[in-house]
Order: C-alpha cells, then structure tokens, then sequence
C-alpha cells in the first residue's frame, strides 16, 4: 500500500505539468498565431484530425498507465502524439524557410515587339547627321557605300507569358507569380520576391480559371520555401489557353493561403 502511494504521489506532479505545458503552448499559438486557431475551428479535415489526435492521447495514456501501472508513464506516452503535432503542424508556422533559385529571366534582353506580334531585336536610332532612308527611294551617299547588314535573327530563349501580384488569403504575402516559357518545350512557374506567413504542408498548384481557391488543377510540388525566388517546373499538357491561378494550398489544414490569377 506504501508503494503504491509513493507512485501516486510523484505521478500527479509529473502528470500535471505535462498537461500544463500542452495548455500553455495552445494558449501561445492561438495568441501568436490566432489564424491557425481559425483554421482549426473551421476545417472540417482539421477537426477530424484533432479527434484522432485527442483519442490518441488518450488511450495511449490509459494503456500504458495500465500495463505499466504508473502514472507517469502514462502521461509521457500520451505526450507522444502531442509532441508530433507540435513538431508537424505547430512548429513550422513559426519557422520561415528561405530559398534562391535563379530567376529564369534575368538573362533575357528586351525585345520590341514586331509588326507581326513576334519579338525583335529593339534597333536603336541612328545618330544624328545619318542620312535618311526611304524605301521609295535609295539615297546617294557622300561617299563608298556599304550595305547594311540584316538584322541577327533572334535566339529562342525563356520568355514570359503572362505574370500577377500574389494576394494572400488570410495570410500576410508578397511577391509575384509568373509564368515562363523557357524555349525548349518546357514551362515554369516563378515566384519571384516572395515571402508568405510560414505555415505546415504548403503545397503549389496551376489550377484553369480566375481566382481558384481549391487545388483542382495540376500539382507543381511542395512549397521549397517561404521566403526567396523559387521556380516549379509546369508538367507537359497542362491547360495553359486561358486564365489559371496559381494557388497556394495548405494541406494540412484544407485551406488556401495565396493565390494569382494570370491572364493568358
């Protein structure tokens, strides 16, 4: 009977602090980051999420305690499902993740558009004194002549195709969203100057349409950070013939975080 005691007498302490510090930690989140509260309360896949949590807790918690017949071993496995919330969902709306991959354009000289929409090398005015040049007429020069050559064909390179602003949906972010043609058959989407409020399972999609706020489109990838210029490369015959958004989408939660519209 003693002993028993002894184990309950330092098993409610051990018990009570754990439950504590969860408590604590809740009320931190919901006051540094009152949107994760939000989503939570509002997502049905995140409510559903939490009660296979908090049965987990639980029975995790009266198992152990009653094959091991402590307490306190019981409160340590029932934290264990806790600390991977914490660790999967929690920790990483605190923790930005920084990434810089080139910007696939920042090699590319501007071209002028031609009279037949095509881009061409921007040819720059003659200097002053030039002699005029008519194409009714052929000018007779002071002196030796010299034909002017034709201008060099342009190189296929990376061009861009249409490009937006990134508007958060009850997040804070910067930072535009292009798409990019590379030339060789191939498609990207850039996000260039980008920050987002960093968050768990953030995912890119290319979804038709204006202002989609539901991934029904094509997967580019998970997010390869919350901060820097990225790129995502756009799989072979994807719609791209009229407006597509390009969405940010929080798996975890079922939410949307940012979207762009491009107008193709």
């Amino acid at each position: 009977m003693s002993s028993h005691r002894d184990r309950h007498r330092w098993s409610c302490p051990v018990v009570a602090v754990l439950g504590g510090g969860v408590l604590l930690g809740a009320v931190a989140v919901a006051v540094a980051r009152p949107n994760l509260v939000r989503n939570v309360l509002t997502s049905p896949r995140t409510l559903l999420t939490a009660a296979v949590v908090l049965v987990l807790v639980v029975g995790l918690g009266l198992l152990v305690r009653r094959l091991s017949g402590r307490a306190w071993a019981g409160g340590l496995a029932a934290a264990v499902p806790v600390a991977a919330v914490l660790a999967l969902v929690v920790w990483p709306t605190f923790v930005p993740t920084t990434v810089d991959e080139p910007d696939p354009l920042a090699d590319v000289v501007a071209l002028a558009p031609g009279a037949d929409g095509a881009a061409v090398a921007a040819v720059p005015s003659p200097p002053a004194g030039t002699p005029e040049l008519r194409l009714d007429a052929t000018p007779v020069p002071d002196g030796p002549t010299t034909a002017t050559p034709p201008p060099a064909p342009v190189p296929a390179g990376p061009r861009a195709l249409a490009s937006a602003v990134l508007t958060g949906i009850d997040r804070d972010v910067t930072g535009t969203a292009t798409l990019v043609d590379l030339g060789d058959g191939t498609s990207v989407v850039h996000l260039g100057a980008f920050d987002v409020e960093p968050g768990p399972d953030y995912q890119v999609h290319l979804v038709p349409g204006a202002g989609q706020e539901r991934p029904d489109g094509v997967f580019l990838g998970a997010l390869k950070g919350t901060r820097g210029d990225q790129s995502y490369t756009v799989p072979a015959g994807s719609p791209l013939d009229g407006p597509v958004t390009v969405l940010i989408w929080c798996r975890a939660f079922g939410v949307p975080v940012a979207a762009a519209t491009l107008e193709l």
